[in-house]
């Protein structure tokens, strides 16, 4: 129930963002205080590619950086439109590990953002130790997903006008 209220939350404080770095921020921040991970991400979808626009993390990650949709987790998870979880970074082959092991994730999940049967981002939550993420989680991740996508797919054209 505790998550349920903070995503309604989530959702009434989304529609006071001012901007796009503002709405990314938040996103980012909500997720990790909502999951209870060591970091999370907010990936966007543009020209082909996955841009790192905001980061919320015990370390840095990627933030600022872009990679071609084929090259890592979060574009899997946006071509698939599903939810990705890896217990352990090092066991699974959609992971880029050059760009993973001088970090401090060990585990992972991530989950599209989805808006009229397009996927135009995802939201990534990492553990510095090994972690199975748990239903609950990845429910939450899910709902924090739909709440964003509206927002974030208006706050997205007007960035790139």
């Amino acid at each position: 129930m505790a998550e349920s209220v903070s995503v309604v939350a989530l959702s009434r404080a989304l529609a006071d963002c001012f901007g796009f770095e503002d709405l990314v921020a938040k996103v980012a921040g909500s997720a990790r205080a909502l999951i209870g991970c060591d970091g999370a991400t907010v990936v966007i979808r543009r020209e082909g590619k996955c841009h790192y626009v905001e980061e919320d993390a015990i370390g840095a990650l990627w933030k600022g950086q872009a990679f071609p949709l084929g090259d890592c987790v979060s574009g899997w998870a946006m071509t698939h439109r599903q939810q990705v979880v890896i217990p352990d970074i090092r066991s699974d082959p959609r992971v880029p590990l050059q760009l993973y092991l001088a970090t401090f994730v060990r585990s992972m999940a991530m989950t599209p953002i989805e808006r009229n049967g397009e996927s135009i981002g995802a939201i990534g939550v990492y553990w510095a130790s090994y972690h199975q993420a748990t239903d609950s989680e990845l429910l939450a991740m899910r709902a924090i997903a739909q709440s964003v996508a509206p927002v974030l797919l208006s706050a997205r054209s007007a960035a790139m006008s």
